[in-house]
């Protein structure tokens, strides 16, 4: 840590930690955060003399096999009793009465392949304001901006909020074998996939 980052001439790339007790500031030619920190207690000053400022994330894949997950799901049951019928032919069991009710319950689920692509961002700014002065554009891709005061966005050109999206891949089979005997045996394979998406977006907090 630092207590505070003066200006260069040059263009600034950060793929790191620019952090400090006091105020950090930076300023260059062009800047450009790649899922860096960069966080000054005392506030956050970020400024680029000729061209834009971005703040960009990084994708990082995950593939994993024979995963098993526990979820949440929502179901309409009804009330369940024990049924008794005495007799030769007596018999006991549950039957269902009432109306039906909504219940949460957790169920687990088996997965062959889990593919993941997750985005990760960095952070701006941490205590007192946080500004980002471009001499033409700010590009905030899926960023995560903070501050304990105020948060000011200031560019001579465009400023652009894009967001990212993660994507999540789930797929499994099932094979089972019915018939025997007499009846000829049958196989039967069942697939199931999951294909999420989930988005991103800015997000800026004072």
């Amino acid at each position: 840590s630092v207590p505070e980052v003066i200006g260069v001439t040059e263009s600034i790339r950060n793929i790191g930690k620019i952090e400090g007790n006091g105020l950090v500031y930076v300023e260059g030619k062009e800047v450009e955060n790649v899922a860096g920190n960069i966080k000054g207690k005392g506030g956050t000053y970020i400024k680029s003399t000729e061209k834009d400022i971005v703040d960009k994330t990084i994708s990082l894949q995950d593939s994993k096999k024979g995963v098993t997950e526990t979820v949440t799901e929502t179901r309409q049951v009804r009330d369940k009793k024990l049924v008794h019928r005495g007799g030769r032919d007596g018999y006991e069991r549950e039957v269902e009465y009432g109306p039906s009710k909504t219940v949460q319950v957790q169920v687990s689920r088996y997965w062959d392949t889990v593919n993941k692509m997750n985005t990760v961002s960095g952070i701006i700014g941490e205590g007192k304001d946080t500004i980002l002065d471009s001499a033409k554009d700010i590009v905030l891709e899926s960023s995560d901006l903070r501050a304990k005061n105020d948060i000011v966005l200031n560019a001579k050109n465009y400023l652009l909020m894009l967001s990212t999206v993660d994507t999540e891949y789930k797929f499994r089979t099932q094979t089972s074998t019915s018939g025997g005997g007499l009846r000829r045996k049958k196989t039967t394979t069942e697939t199931w996939i999951q294909d999420n998406v989930y988005a991103n977006p800015v997000e800026i907090t004072n």
